[in-house]
């Protein structure tokens, strides 16, 4: 087998597989960043996206070093500066207030797909990284090296690869790596709503006999 043709693969291009791939460029190292899909980079401007995540102001620093915080806040991003946590069934209260840190927020709460957006935003001038997608990954093998072949035909072989592709994730799977999970017998609705008032840029967390709210 030839030489390996890049430093790291990363298979997955959302959140995790981008940053990545993204860190690692701007350090030099040659990378293939893979997957299935192409990501989703516009959107109609009514509606949000369903899928959140709260980020903490460490992780704003990491998008930050990377050049990718500023993208996700000409996007839409929401801080919050207070956190209350009640116990419905007593009186357990928690609350965290960032002016208590000296701080200006606990963190954000940003819809998934800004994030990737500004990522990709940054992967598009970043010359060590290149992509690969819609791009079904079909064999890989992991000898001396990693190489990852693709449904065109292409192979990469690399030193090292990562597998960022999710909870059903191919690579592990591939790699015979095993896990062991459970079923927690719960379900959770996810929603957006639009509140009468002001949401004081606080996040609320209310635990009921049937699970948190």
């Amino acid at each position: 087998m030839s030489q390996p043709q890049y430093d790291v693969i990363v298979v997955g291009a959302g959140m995790v597989g981008a940053a990545l791939a993204l860190a690692l460029g701007q350090h030099d190292f040659k990378v293939a960043l893979v997957d299935a899909r192409a990501p989703q980079l516009t959107w109609p401007e009514e509606g949000y996206d369903i899928r959140v995540s709260a980020i903490t102001r460490a992780s704003q620093q990491v998008f930050a070093s990377l050049g990718a915080w500023s993208g996700m806040q000409a996007e839409r991003v929401s801080p919050y500066r207070d956190m209350h946590v009640w116990d419905a069934a007593g009186d357990g209260v928690i609350h965290f207030d960032s002016a208590e840190i000296g701080e200006p927020d606990l963190g954000h709460i940003i819809e998934n797909r800004v994030i990737i957006k500004g990522l990709h935003s940054r992967l598009a001038d970043e010359k060590n990284v290149t992509t690969f997608w819609p791009k079904q990954s079909t064999a890989l093998s992991l000898d001396s090296m990693a190489c990852l072949m693709l449904e065109d035909g292409t192979e990469l072989p690399a030193s090292l690869l990562v597998g960022a592709d999710g909870a059903r994730s191919w690579v592990r799977q591939q790699a015979g790596i095993s896990v062991k999970g459970w079923d927690y017998d719960q379900v959770a609705v996810v929603t957006w709503v639009k509140p009468e008032l002001f949401h004081q840029e606080t996040a609320w967390q209310r635990f009921l006999a049937t699970g948190p709210l």
